[in-house]
């Protein structure tokens, strides 16, 4: 019964092995994001961890059992070799995610360059703007004022000419 056992273990797991092995196929063939490498990352943690409780197991059987231990022990090599895959895709996986990661930061950190230049630039421009619109409101109020002072200014001249006149008949 325990070779029974370890035979159907051992099945199940080349059955998550190859299934493991079509994923990363998968993973490898379809486009790089943030969200489904870390996903696949921790997915692959999962099954990592599960490999292990299942090497673990058949540890534990091996020891408990006297006979057929050959067996066992090919068994064991070969979970610990898919155990070895696992870790080496995670640290694939791992890697992958960094530099993702970074790409995203160098292109946020690129963007918020842009906007702080825009920015300044949005504000030059605003502040040359409302220089210009001030010039041209104390321009107009001065002609305003200039277009209102003037016929009491042309009326003073015509006082003062008019003035200027008696006065130079008085001295003839």
């Amino acid at each position: 019964m325990g070779k029974a056992l370890i035979k159907s273990a051992v099945s199940e797991l080349r059955n998550e092995f190859q299934k493991f092995i079509t994923e990363a196929v998968e993973i490898t063939l379809s486009g790089d994001n943030i969200p489904d490498v870390q996903e696949q990352h921790d997915k692959r943690v999962e099954e990592l961890e599960k490999l292990n409780k299942q090497l673990e197991k058949l540890q534990n059987e091996a020891r408990k059992q006297k006979g057929g231990t050959a067996e066992l022990q090919r068994h064991i090599k070969e979970k610990e070799k898919e155990i070895a895959a696992k870790e080496q895709q995670l640290k694939q996986l791992r890697k992958r995610l960094q530099k993702l990661q970074k790409q995203s930061d160098e292109k946020q950190q690129l963007h918020d360059e842009i906007v702080r230049k825009l920015q300044a630039e949005n504000d030059d421009l605003k502040s040359k703007y409302n220089n210009v619109k001030g010039k041209l409101q104390v321009k107009e109020s001065s002609e305003n004022i200039a277009r209102n002072i003037l016929p009491e200014l042309r009326q003073q001249i015509k006082d003062l000419e008019a003035q200027l006149e008696i006065e130079r008949k008085k001295k003839k």
